[in-house]
């Protein structure tokens, strides 16, 4: 008994000699300064806001189409009626799924900017504690 509380004894001394050094990296505030980071946002951004004017003009579009119908939807006959309702349930059917590629496109492209600057930083902390021990 004595013996093997020797032997952790001495694994633990030993073990205390090593000493290893730890730092702690606030990645928060590296985004907040990597300048490839901020250029991902700011590309993230601009190509939203374009994808966005081009389904408002869509919508507009379609709004406007739909106020063409209830306008002259008097003076239709009823298959008349039937087929442009059926045009504009698909057009606005056509618009939903246009948003929602746009948006999984947006996701995926935010998620491979955001997965390459990880790497960049993950690169640059391994080659800092390489060299800093």
């Amino acid at each position: 008994m004595k013996n093997l509380l020797l032997a952790i004894s001495m694994i633990f001394i030993l073990s205390s000699c090593t000493q290893e050094k730890v730092a702690y990296v606030d990645v928060e505030e590296i985004y907040k300064e990597y300048n490839k980071a901020k250029e991902a946002e700011q590309e993230m951004t601009m190509q939203s806001q374009k994808m966005s004017m081009e389904i408002e003009e869509l919508r507009a579009s379609f709004q406007q189409k739909v106020q063409e119908y209830q306008s002259s939807s008097s003076t239709l006959s009823d298959k008349d009626k039937q087929q442009k309702e059926q045009e504009l349930m698909r057009e606005q059917q056509e618009i939903q799924q246009r948003q929602q590629m746009a948006r999984q496109l947006m996701q995926e492209e935010s998620k491979n900017k955001m997965d390459k600057i990880d790497e960049d930083i993950e690169s640059s902390i391994s080659k800092y504690a390489a060299s800093n021990g």
